[in-house]
């Protein structure tokens, strides 16, 4: 990224895309240093977001802005897995990451920055998570705000290997007091067999519509281990509230498979009519829990069940040739996405069909797909 040199750093990642009530594009993502050397301080990391005005066709590099201020942006500091949303009643756009910072200890805070004026300015780092506790390892941010303007937040607690949530009625001045939602078992950083890692992190939807039977629930999928001794078995699991994030269900299964095959990378979204879609990779397939499907499972129930399910890729990929050539281990990201426009399912996926699991013959690329789903009443179709 040329602009990013002009900042100091070399490499950057973790993109998410985000619109706001108008039409404006929003892409955020981390910037580092790959190897940062002497004088100290020198930038390290840093978050940014760029904005198109005309729907993502095109980014001026003067839309670009930095987050962090200068201060922050030092090797005694790491800025990671960002997430970004844009709030539907006033146009603010939101940001939270994960900061983490050397205090004696790697602390890991959860933080919010709010920009009011199109991704231009940004305020200062609110730190969201429970600061008095030294959380050591929070990560996994991910922020929706509902059609009244609630901006809802949730990320892991690798500590105590908990669901964390809050929330903000007041474009994020104040947060609830972050709390479990639901208890995880993460995923190993590889699972047995791969050389790919598999970060066990949420994703979130929330259901803006008020017409839809299922108004106000908000969705929190993530992957979750039933491991053995002869298995990681990884499965990915939902909670849900009914009542904009005062109260949780319990946890229920996505995946409907009855094999101890790996499912992770989940991501989910609502349409209009309170359909909850879940996508994620998927190894049920393969005797040999190895290549990987994107599946695609959907709920007419309010994410209590998800009877229909079925995989996205006409092939599957071992996601041990995923990478660039010549790199020394595979990578296939650490997420994937999904939206939703006119009755048309949009997932995002990495897909290494195309690599060999050699270090000279790795390659991933992105992959997309068209699924078509039903947009009527939900009540009358005898799902509600």
């Amino acid at each position: 990224m040329e602009q990013g040199l002009d900042y100091g750093f070399d490499g950057t990642g973790d993109p998410v895309v985000a619109y706001d009530k108008d039409g404006n594009c929003y892409i955020a993502g981390i910037a580092f240093q790959r190897a940062p050397s002497a004088p100290f301080p020198k930038k390290y990391s840093n978050i940014w977001v760029a904005r198109s005005n005309d729907g993502g066709k095109t980014f001026r590099w003067q839309d670009i802005s930095l987050i962090v201020g200068p201060s922050m942006r030092t090797k005694l500091n790491f800025h990671d897995k960002e997430w970004i949303a844009t709030n539907p009643v006033n146009g603010d756009v939101y940001c939270v990451w994960a900061a983490f910072a050397t205090r004696g200890a790697v602390v890991a805070n959860m933080v919010f920055s709010r920009s009011e004026d199109g991704g231009r300015t940004w305020t200062d780092l609110k730190i969201i998570s429970e600061v008095t506790n030294f959380q050591l390892q929070n990560q996994g941010s991910y922020v929706e705000v509902d059609d009244r303007g609630r901006i809802h937040v949730v990320w892991i607690d690798y500590g105590v290997n908990q669901i964390v949530y809050c929330y903000s009625d007041d474009r994020g001045e104040t947060f609830t007091t972050p709390r479990p939602i639901a208890p995880v078992e993460p995923l190993p950083r590889t699972i047995p067999g791969n050389s790919y890692r598999t970060p066990t992190m949420p994703a979130m939807a929330v259901d803006r519509n008020p017409e839809s039977p299922y108004y106000g629930s908000v969705y929190v999928v993530y992957p979750t281990s039933n491991s053995t001794p002869e298995s990681v078995n990884g499965d990915i699991m939902m909670v849900f509230s009914r009542d904009r994030g005062s109260t949780w269900s319990e946890p229920t299964r996505v995946n409907n498979d009855s094999t101890t095959a790996d499912q992770f990378f989940p991501a989910v979204a609502v349409s209009e009519n309170g359909l909850v879609h879940v996508v994620f990779y998927d190894r049920r397939d393969d005797p040999e829990n190895r290549l990987i499907h994107l599946y695609y499972a959907l709920s007419s129930d309010g994410g209590v069940t998800f009877p229909l399910q079925f995989n996205v890729t006409e092939r599957p990929f071992d996601g041990n040739a995923g990478g660039s050539p010549g790199a020394s281990s595979a990578f296939i990201g650490d997420y994937i996405d999904i939206d939703l426009s006119g009755g048309v399912a949009h997932p995002v996926w990495t897909d290494a069909r195309d690599g060999e699991p050699t270090s000279d013959g790795l390659n991933a690329d992105l992959y997309t797909a068209r699924i078509l789903y039903y947009t009527g009443n939900l009540t009358a179709a005898g799902g509600g």
